[in-house]
Order: C-alpha cells, then sequence, then structure tokens
C-alpha cells in the first residue's frame, strides 16, 4: 500500500515504513543569532509497519511527538518507537536546538536565544499534515522528558 504525499501540484508516493532520513524545516521569519542559526530545525519521521500495510489510502495516522530532554539528543526517545508500532501512530521526534528547548522557566541555549520551539512543532505538523494526506491536525499527541516534557 503507498500514500499520497500533496507537493503542490506534483504527487509522490511513500511505500515504505520505519526511520526515515533526518528532516531540516527552514523556520519561516526566522532571523540568526550570534549563537548560530535557529532557523534550520530538524526532525525524524518514523512509520511503523502497520501504517504501510493498512488498507485503503483514506487512513488518519495520529502524529505522536516525542520531546527529548535537555542535554539529550532526540534519539533517547526511539523507544517510543514499539508504542508507535503498538497503536500504529507515526512518530516524531524533533531536535531541540543546542539539545535544550525553550521552556519559558528553563533550560539551555534555546532558552537564552528565546528560540520558538512551538513554532517549530507548529510548523512540524503544517509541513507533515500538507505532504501528507494520511495526517491531520486534530490527531496529534506528544509526550516528553523533562526539559522537552
Amino acid at each position: 500500500i503507498t500514500y499520497n504525499i500533496k507537493m503542490g501540484l506534483f504527487s509522490k508516493q511513500i511505500s515504505e515504513c520505519g526511520w526515515g532520513p533526518q528532516l531540516t524545516l527552514t523556520m519561516p521569519s526566522c532571523t540568526t543569532s550570534s549563537s548560530g542559526s535557529p532557523c534550520d530545525r530538524t526532525y525524524r519521521l518514523y512509520l511503523p509497519d502497520g501504517v504501510c500495510t493498512k488498507q485503503g489510502n483514506n487512513d488518519i495516522i495520529p502524529l505522536m511527538f516525542a520531546m527529548h530532554c535537555y542535554g539529550c539528543t532526540s534519539q533517547i526517545m526511539e523507544g517510543f518507537r514499539e508504542t508507535s508500532d503498538k497503536f500504529g501512530m507515526a512518530l516524531v521526534l524533533p531536535d531541540g536546538k543546542h539539545r535544550s528547548w525553550n521552556a519559558v522557566n528553563c533550560c539551555g541555549q534555546a532558552l537564552t536565544d528565546d528560540l520558538d520551539d512551538i513554532g517549530f512543532l507548529r510548523n512540524i505538523i503544517k509541513e507533515l499534515t500538507t505532504q501528507y494526506t494520511i495526517f491531520e491536525y486534530d490527531f496529534t499527541y506528544g509526550v516528553g522528558w523533562s526539559n522537552g516534557g
């Protein structure tokens, strides 16, 4: 089974599940800072086997974001793959800039640079729901650890 991806006037197909490549999202209306460019943000997408074997292209697949702790990388959240497989949810692993998230009162370089991490997550959702017919904004969930929670 393949799923259509909406990409402007063109249509591509997904036929493989598992871990995709690291994706880069350039934040709109972003300016660079002295500590590097906060404009280019990265994340990974995991599609469980059940997504690729479902019948019909009209199925909606929930998105589950797993946010890493301060000082960690998204790889530490790969254990949520089992949950993704069990419940048929796509797993999104965003990377905090400088291994941190701007959680208003905590922590690290993301807070110091006043990065718009909420905007980053919203833009991932927008990108995925625009490009993939199997995702919808209303079916987005999140889990997090420490600074990512």
